[in-house]
């Protein structure tokens, strides 16, 4: 399964947050999938991937991988093929890595041939405020070599660069949201593990489902991540009583 063969690589996802609980984390999946969520990130900054161990990654891969759900899993640059390929069997079908500070195109291109060799893509990491951000000099390779860019940067300039070089782009971004429709080809939002309603409205142009998103960023930025892990425990819990 590849960006290239699989429709489900597009449109408005979430990245999840790692709830460290096998059935809390797949009911938070299932919730996503009954909303519309066709495009799961286990492992990505929101879901604390810089310090996952990687059995804790294969375990929130794994509860994520349901029918119809197209799972990326964030791997620390340079991840062995041993573990790419067990990250594979847990359901993974690409994986979203920041390229080191010291990592030339070459070396991008050399990654992504190596996850292309077991079936997988590489989705570039674009984050300044985590990682080393992209080179813009990287765009027209990754374009013309068919590597997605998952872009976390609010910046609308470098947006609108990494689209005229043609990259296919993954909003990340809350304050970028809206312009999904402008040519990037999906969202990967933080927010979407718990407010993927109000993601998906905004994506589409809804300025009070943004103004939502916003206040509630707002309200947690002493610590986003504990905030949004808080409130999709309730949502996972609330759905689980709800179906079972």
């Amino acid at each position: 399964m590849t960006i290239n063969d699989t429709p489900t690589l597009c449109g408005v996802g979430a990245a999840v947050p790692t709830l460290f609980d096998p059935v809390l984390q797949r009911g938070l999946a299932e919730k996503l999938h009954s909303e519309g969520a066709r495009l799961l990130l286990a492992g990505g900054t929101t879901g604390r991937g810089e310090s996952l161990t990687h059995a804790q990654r294969c375990i929130v891969t794994f509860a994520c991988a349901i029918d119809e759900v197209f799972v990326i899993a964030g791997v620390p640059w340079g991840t062995s093929d041993t573990e790419l390929e067990e990250l594979t069997h847990s359901g993974a079908s690409a994986f979203l890595s920041a390229p080191s500070v010291r990592s030339d195109i070459d070396d991008v291109l050399n990654e992504h041939s190596r996850m292309k060799a077991i079936g997988t893509t590489l989705i570039a990491y674009h984050h300044p405020g985590r990682h080393t951000p992209l080179d813009p000099s990287f765009y027209p390779h990754l374009a013309s070599h068919g590597i997605p860019i998952k872009n976390s940067d609010p910046n609308p300039q470098v947006l609108s660069a990494m689209l005229t070089a043609g990259c296919q782009v993954f909003i990340g971004s809350t304050a970028r949201l809206m312009d999904f429709q402008t040519g990037a080809v999906g969202v990967l939002s933080g927010l979407g593990g718990v407010m993927f309603e109000d993601v998906k409205k905004t994506a589409y142009g809804d300025v009070q489902a943004q103004a939502r998103l916003m206040n509630f960023e707002e309200h947690v930025k002493e610590d986003r991540i504990s905030g949004v892990e808080e409130l999709a425990e309730l949502h996972a819990e609330a759905y689980l009583s709800d179906n079972t």
